[in-house]
């Protein structure tokens, strides 16, 4: 039955990296790719209706992994809050900035959240490689 679950959770992670790693490429490059301001919107266009659908999987995954493996999931995060509240904040403000970014007109406005959006989505294929590097290293698990 611990075959099953942890397939399941892998399956659930493995599904979020894939789907909203087009999201957080599309962030990476937005200011590369767009000159223009409508261009950027194109962009933002372009994740936009489903970009909010990926993140079920990031969430039904910790869900699962808190139901399913409660001692993994306290062993694992009780020594890096700091980067779960950072890899939380950016998953705040990358949809704040492509929820809130165009319901201003203003090039100063846009600019911002397009600014939000670009950092943001740097900071979580970051904060995301470092955890990956971390695990594949080995986090230790003992006092």
């Amino acid at each position: 039955m611990i075959t099953i679950w942890f397939s399941i959770v892998g399956f659930m992670l493995v599904t979020y990296a894939l789907l909203d790693g087009r999201n957080f490429g599309a962030g990476m490059v937005h200011w590369f790719v767009a000159r223009t301001p409508l261009e950027r919107r194109q962009v933002i266009a372009a994740i936009g209706p489903l970009w909010s659908w990926h993140e079920v999987w990031l969430l039904g995954f910790g869900g699962t992994l808190v139901a399913v493996f409660p001692p993994l999931m306290a062993s694992a995060f009780s020594g890096l809050y700091l980067a779960l509240m950072m890899i939380l904040w950016c998953l705040i403000l990358r949809g704040v900035s492509l929820e809130v970014g165009g319901h201003i007109g203003d090039r100063l406005w846009q600019g911002f959240w397009d600014f939000v959006f670009v950092i943001s989505s740097f900071l979580l294929a970051i904060l995301f490689g470092a955890a990956a590097g971390n695990l594949l290293r080995g986090v230790p698990n003992d006092a």
